[in-house]
Formats: C-alpha cells, sequence, structure tokens
C-alpha cells in the first residue's frame, strides 16, 4: 500500500511586544480566528506550565501571556517552551 502523507504542521506564532501589548507575548494559531477560539484547556495547560508567576489570558483569537510582578519580563525559552510543549508538534513556530 501507498505510504501516507504526513499532514502538513499548522503555524503558530509567538511574538513579544508586540504593537498594543508592550511587555507581553502573543500565541496565535493559523486554525483560530473569530468562529473558532483558542480552546480554554490550552490557555489553562499554558498557565499550568508557566506557574503563578505569570498571567494567561486567552482573548480567544490569541493568548496574551505577561510576568505578574515583572511586567516586561522577558523569557523566551520559558514561555516558548510550555507553549510547545502543550502544543505538541501540531504546530510549526
Amino acid at each position: 500500500p501507498p505510504q501516507k502523507e504526513a499532514e502538513p504542521k499548522r503555524k503558530a506564532w509567538i511574538v513579544f511586544g508586540g504593537p498594543g501589548h508592550f511587555g507581553e507575548y502573543l500565541l496565535n494559531l493559523e486554525d483560530c480566528d473569530d468562529k473558532n477560539f483558542i480552546p480554554n484547556r490550552v490557555a489553562n495547560a499554558v498557565q499550568n506550565e508557566l506557574g503563578d508567576e505569570w498571567d494567561v489570558s486567552n482573548r480567544g483569537t490569541r493568548l496574551e501571556i505577561a510576568h505578574k510582578t515583572e511586567h516586561g519580563k522577558q523569557d523566551d525559552e520559558r514561555v516558548r517552551g510550555a507553549i510547545k510543549k502543550v502544543l505538541g508538534d501540531k504546530y510549526e513556530f
């Protein structure tokens, strides 16, 4: 039988300090829009991975992630690692 082709990965974008979001990370997913919101379970899982010192807000079409006590703190390795752990290999970053 022919070998099944791998499904193309969906795209995920992680940006720090985008317009109007100084000191915050934004996560956008290719397959989420105003008709298909990011599931709360994803936001909750990212929050659990990051711990209590980070705030994860689900805005439907994006997640906003900020450090609670040091607003503007940038920790790419920690935030990106938590997101990648939650989303697994379904997304290309």
